[in-house]
């Protein structure tokens, strides 16, 4: 059986979905919003319509929501979800969306 790397990007998922849930009221109506820019940094991708055109219409609406999520001042990651031990990890994610809309 392969083993799965190990490389603690699960678990700042986690972490941060976990974190969102508690602190839903902090969010308020933008709960949903911060939750898909969560999936979206994080590589989780929603099937919303089956088939071939799933692929077209998640990464449509991930393009749509992206910077909306960011004009009402959401960010995919925040450092009170944040252990010290994953900060690194973080980053690279936070580049990776930064690389995916430019």
């Amino acid at each position: 059986m392969p083993s799965a790397t190990v490389d603690g990007s699960k678990e700042l998922f986690f972490r941060h979905a976990f974190s969102l849930a508690h602190d839903k009221k902090a969010f308020g109506w933008k709960l949903p919003l911060q939750q898909l820019l969560l999936l979206m940094h994080t590589d989780n991708y929603l099937s919303l319509v089956p088939g071939a055109a799933g692929w077209y219409f998640t990464h449509g609406l991930y393009a749509v929501l992206r910077p909306m999520a960011w004009m009402a001042g959401l960010k995919p990651f925040y450092d009170e979800y944040t252990p010290e031990r994953l900060m690194g990890i973080r980053k690279e994610l936070e580049g990776k969306g930064q690389k995916k809309t430019q």
